[in-house]
Formats: structure tokens, C-alpha cells, sequence
């Protein structure tokens, strides 16, 4: 089973998408910051990270940063989200996609088959 972790500091926005994608299929696990989160990935290499862009302690970018610069995490696609449009989050780390907020879930659930497959594959 492909697992995903969901970091955002808007715990009504962390259940919707953890019961969502569990829902599809995947395996989820949540985070509140970007500091968390990398606790989190310490522990359990996720297949998929969807991170908030705008949270306390360690943002998304932050978070994002982070993550390339460990060769052994680097690989780990991430999707961003904002509540901005991309050209104000900008493009300092490398991100496999970005999802202005709202957006539907289906459009979130084909980025995520597009990225890592179906959840059994």
C-alpha cells in the first residue's frame, strides 16, 4: 500500500484530506508543521508528501528545502498547496506540483495517481 504525508497547520483541511485519501486507497499519516513532518519521515518514508505552503515553526518551502537537501529524501515527489497563486510561493525548492486552494479533490486524486499510482499498485 502507497502512503502519503499530509502536513497542515488547519486541522479541518488534515482530516478532510487524510479521510479522503484514505478513502481512495493509501496509507496516510499527518503532520501540523514542517518540523513534524520531518520527524515523522525520520520514522516512516512516506511515497508521497502534500504539504500547506503557509505554516508556524517550518513552512512548506521550509519544509521542502529540507528535504532536497538530503540525497536519501530527495526522491519523495511533494505536492504544495497555498491559498496564494504559485507566482506568489515561488520556486525555491523543487516541487512535483502545485495546488492553489480550494481545489477539488478529484483533481487532487488524479495528481496523486499521476505521481506515485494507484494506492494497491
Amino acid at each position: 500500500m502507497k502512503t502519503i504525508l499530509v502536513v497542515d497547520d488547519d486541522f479541518p483541511n488534515l482530516q478532510v484530506l487524510n479521510l479522503a485519501l484514505m478513502d481512495q486507497g493509501y496509507q496516510v499519516f499527518t503532520a501540523w508543521n514542517g518540523r513534524h513532518a520531518l520527524h515523522l519521515i525520520s520514522e516512516q518514508r512516506p511515497d508521497l508528501i502534500i504539504s500547506d505552503t503557509m505554516m508556524p515553526i517550518m513552512n512548506g518551502k521550509e519544509l521542502c528545502r529540507a528535504l532536497q537537501a538530503d540525497p536519501a529524501l530527495q526522491s519523495i515527489p511533494i505536492v504544495l498547496t497555498s491559498g496564494m497563486e504559485k507566482s506568489k510561493v515561488g520556486d525555491e525548492c523543487h516541487y512535483a506540483a502545485f495546488l492553489e486552494k480550494p481545489f477539488h479533490l478529484s483533481t487532487l486524486f488524479d495528481l496523486v495517481r499521476q505521481l506515485i499510482g494507484k494506492a494497491d499498485e
